[in-house]
């Protein structure tokens, strides 16, 4: 029926025709945490950047993972190593090893923008329903911090995220005259904001 591709953190269920089915689950299949009852609201705090979502790269760039694509690792590489062959056959053995330091230069560059696209790629994934979001937060792929104040929720098992985005919005909405306690409120009367 549902075969599971394994990999090191996450695990993605595919169909038999090997379409994903966009939930990310960890190895023992359900989600080890409760809902996540005011992701409405930490959306709108990150989409106002009052939170930013700290991303695990290597967590985010293993096979399996939403911001994973094999396509942008193995072209970085080979492409890599085509041009210095190409440099040796075609310029001679002194072309070819003065290339070698720049290939290594270009791959270390294209091996960062690899990097910050994959995980560009799971902040959006995180944002786009609660499930994914926790689902990335039970296996530390992702973090939540506070812009205006520095402070961190650590991605882990114990924390409660919810108490985190409820304090931060108690704060906002105490301050007068900030220009996204409108938004908030509306969220939280849309959502709720008892547990």
């Amino acid at each position: 029926m549902f075969k599971a591709i394994r990999c090191t953190r996450l695990c993605v269920q595919s169909k038999p025709n090997g379409q994903s089915i966009p939930e990310a689950r960890l190895f023992g299949g359900a989600l080890g945490v409760k809902n996540l009852k005011t992701f409405p609201v930490l959306k709108v705090l990150v989409e106002n950047q009052r939170f930013a979502l700290g991303v695990n790269l290597a967590g985010a760039n293993t096979p399996g993972s939403p911001g994973h694509r094999g396509y942008e690792n193995s072209l970085a590489m080979w492409g890599t190593i085509a041009a210095i062959v190409v440099a040796f056959i075609g310029y001679g053995w002194l072309i070819g090893l003065l290339s070698v330091p720049a290939g290594f230069a270009i791959f270390l560059v294209a091996g960062r923008v690899i990097q910050k696209r994959a995980g560009n790629r799971t902040r959006r994934w995180a944002l786009s329903s609660a499930s994914r979001f926790l689902a990335l937060w039970e296996v530390g792929v992702i973090s939540v911090r506070e812009t205006q104040s520095g402070k961190t929720a650590i991605s882990a098992r114990g924390d409660d995220l919810d108490e985190f985005v409820r304090a931060a919005v108690t704060e906002i909405l105490a301050a007068e005259g900030d220009p996204v306690s409108g938004e908030l409120e509306a969220a939280f009367l849309e959502y709720g904001s008892d547990s």
